[in-house]
């Protein structure tokens, strides 16, 4: 018998002679364990909960099995818990800084009759505020619209049609954006300002109304949208309230390496720093380009965030609480049972060359992301000799052959003539963020708009894409491989935590309210 399974039943033998009774876990502690499994608790039904409870029962046996084994926890995997703490108290001093999102049924009402109209809008789009500024100064001196969203905006999707976004329906955007446009009279536009995406000025070109039926869903997908947005500004509020809490100041206009990008009450934090830290947090999948100030300003809010967070949770007396504590312990029972799993199962996991065919033949939908993509391209000194190019291949219909004899350059490789040639996914993914994003948005069989090429302008063609076959792609045969590994492993724990189950009679899951902890329910587990 393997050597697992040994101790597999000299584990069940000691666990047959514990008391029978029903696993009881807290609303909060099943909440944290979807937490920590990424799921959101609120979107749940009833039944996807009780699942969740039935896989946390899972965990705790073989948390359990983990303790019986007198292994203790080494210095990396206590650190781990020390991590989780860290991140649960954050996530409870946030919560408790947090105004409550709930919207009333008055509220709803009037947003559902926000949605009978779609908003046709356009927008430009820049990184910083400053430039933001100037334009909107621009404008009010009488500068075009659509001639410096044409010029300035980085949203690819819009800039060549003078920023014009289309119909806008309620809930598409996020929720800055959303109310800047309700603002707006038509024909107007907005004063600068800041979403996730950058820094915005929105103009409202008109409305038009639409037919939306009232009743019981659509009254619900009001309120969802409704409640997002107000958490949205609920999270905002919560942070500016940290921000003035910890003196927080930024500067990132200054460039120079010793300059002070974050400053606050008992911490700062150096550009040449603050690099250092994003190329740490993003070892190995962050390129040189990538690194770009829009991703060095969100991680330094990121940073004293969390830091001043953690601040917080100590001020508030959340550090060590009780709920903390119980939190902490659901996050100890899945680390545990990984690290069982991982000691006592994966060994034993055979993954055969058949099982990855047979797999990859049934599923080839779960690997889109490895399929060879076929484009052509041609490449032009600016933008505007690329635009001109796009419009003559489309009034003339041009073949891409004849594109490419057309308007291809001599002088250049191959690939840059219009001759086809593929890109794998590591190749697309070792595309500027420019590239990758303007090509995520060709339809097969059409040529993109102008897309930056380094100095130069280009215009793709998206011919066709294929999954490659297994044997042809050793990154894809290795995908397969892991997945199929991964429905075995997770077969093989099913058994065993149904065996350790049975062993101690657990027969049901019941969830208790939090409060139900005065009836002596303190922690999930057995009564």
């Amino acid at each position: 018998m393997p050597r697992h399974l040994l101790r597999l039943c000299a584990l069940l033998v000691l666990a047959a002679s514990l008391r029978a009774g029903t696993f009881y876990v807290t609303e909060g502690q099943l909440d944290e364990f979807l937490l920590q499994q990424g799921a959101d608790p609120r979107a749940l039904s009833q039944e996807l909960r009780r699942q969740s409870a039935d896989k946390l029962l899972e965990h705790t046996v073989l948390a359990q099995a983990w303790n019986e084994l007198g292994i203790p926890l080494t210095d990396e995997q206590l650190g781990e818990l020390r991590r989780a703490h860290e991140e649960i108290a954050v996530r409870l001093a946030r919560e408790a800084w947090t105004p409550d999102a709930t919207a009333s049924g008055d509220e709803v009402n009037d947003y559902f009759e926000l949605s009978r109209y779609v908003y046709l809008a356009a927008h430009i789009l820049v990184e910083k505020e400053s430039l933001c500024q100037d334009l909107y100064r621009r404008l009010e001196q009488g500068e075009d619209f659509n001639e410096l969203a044409n010029t300035y905006s980085i949203d690819p999707g819009s800039a060549e049609q003078g920023g014009y976004l289309g119909p806008v329906h309620m809930g598409d955007t996020v929720a800055e954006f959303e109310d800047s446009l309700l603002a707006l009279k038509e024909g107007s536009y907005s004063r600068p300002f800041e979403t996730p995406f950058g820094w915005h000025i929105v103009y409202l070109i008109g409305t038009e109304p639409i037919d939306v039926l009232r009743n019981d869903a659509a009254l619900k997908l009001a309120r969802e949208q409704l409640e997002r947005k107000r958490r949205r500004y609920a999270e905002k509020a919560a942070t500016a309230r940290l921000m003035e809490h910890l003196q927080v100041r930024f500067d990132f206009e200054h460039e120079d390496p010793g300059t002070l990008v974050v400053s606050a009450r008992d911490t700062s934090l150096s550009r040449s720093r603050l690099d250092n830290l994003v190329g740490q947090a993003f070892a190995g999948s962050l390129s040189e380009e990538m690194l770009n100030e829009g991703l060095r300003q969100a991680y330094a809010r990121h940073w004293i965030e969390q830091i001043g967070w953690l601040q917080v949770a100590r001020e508030e007396g959340l550090w060590l609480g009780e709920e903390l504590k119980d939190r902490i312990d659901v996050h100890e029972r899945i680390l545990k049972s990984a690290l069982f799993v991982a000691r006592e199962l994966v060994p034993g996991i055979e993954v055969t060359q058949s099982d990855c065919y047979n797999y990859g033949d049934n599923h080839p939908g779960e690997f889109l992301d490895f399929r060879q993509y076929t484009f052509r391209r041609l490449v032009f000194a600016d933008r505007q000799a690329a635009a001109d190019a796009r419009l003559g291949i489309e009034k003339q219909h041009f073949t891409p052959a004849r594109a490419a004899e057309a308007y291809g350059n001599e002088k250049r490789q191959a690939r840059d003539r219009g001759v086809p040639f593929e890109l794998g996914p590591d190749e697309r993914r070792r595309l500027p963020e420019s590239q990758r994003s303007g090509l995520a948005d060709i339809s097969e069989g059409t040529w993109s708009s102008p897309i930056q090429h380094g100095n130069e302008w280009a215009l793709w063609l998206l011919e066709g894409r294929r999954l490659p076959d297994l044997d042809e792609s050793p990154a894809l045969m290795a995908a397969v491989r892991e997945k199929v590994r991964h429905l075995f492993l997770d077969a093989e724990i099913a058994r065993v935590a149904e065996r350790m189950k049975k062993a101690q009679d657990f027969d049901r899951v019941e969830i208790l309210p939090d409060g139900a902890k005065q009836a002596g329910a303190a922690k999930a587990g057995r009564r």
